[in-house]
């Protein structure tokens, strides 16, 4: 008995996991990306996985006898993210070696969660004039991908907790090169 009430909390766990994994999902697309997912909405977009993005704001540190200063500017944003290898890997090298000299002028990156029937986006992530910072061969069919976004927008749209259902956009933007409010435009 006690075999198999482990196999069956094993079972439970496992699906879970399959079925927390599939409620939500992480998207890009951007200038010179070729859509390469199935999932219904997203076809002009790539999936991508463990998504982190992070902006600084370091200390001044001299030897003068006042030691840490605080920086009052932020600094320019990094989004780090997995990828499959895929054709779109060409782009992301050629946009790092300066082939392509724009690099990209559009990116987004939709965070979408399963709301019966379809993913919508609750999340959404837009940055002008983006640059790829590094490219990492993980080993196996992934690739770690670094981007520098000096121009980030961002909406979040909260769920309803009464209709499960996704609320208005909280909208903010910020220009880092610049050091003001942007719009999105």
């Amino acid at each position: 008995m006690k075999n198999k009430t482990l196999k069956i909390s094993f079972v439970l766990l496992f699906i879970g996991q399959i079925l927390y994994a599939q409620s939500a999902r992480t998207f890009i697309k951007g200038t010179n990306i070729v859509g390469e997912t199935p999932t219904s909405g997203f076809a002009v977009y790539i999936e991508i996985f463990n998504v982190s993005y992070s902006t600084t704001n370091d200390r001044l540190i001299t030897t003068q006898p006042v030691l840490n200063k605080p920086n009052e500017k932020a600094q320019t944003g990094v989004l780090s993210f997995k990828k499959i290898k895929s054709k779109n890997s060409q782009i992301f090298f050629d946009i790092m070696r300066g082939s392509v000299s724009d690099g990209f002028t559009d990116v987004e990156i939709a965070f979408a969660k399963f709301i019966p029937n379809s993913y919508h986006t609750y999340l959404n992530f837009k940055a002008k004039n983006v640059r790829v910072l590094s490219i990492k061969d993980n080993g196996d069919f992934t690739e770690t991908i670094e981007l520098l976004m000096p121009k980030v927008f961002i909406f979040y749209r909260p769920t309803n907790p009464t209709t499960g259902q996704l609320d208005p956009p909280i909208n903010y933007g910020w220009d880092f090169l610049t050091y003001a409010a942007w719009n999105g435009s």
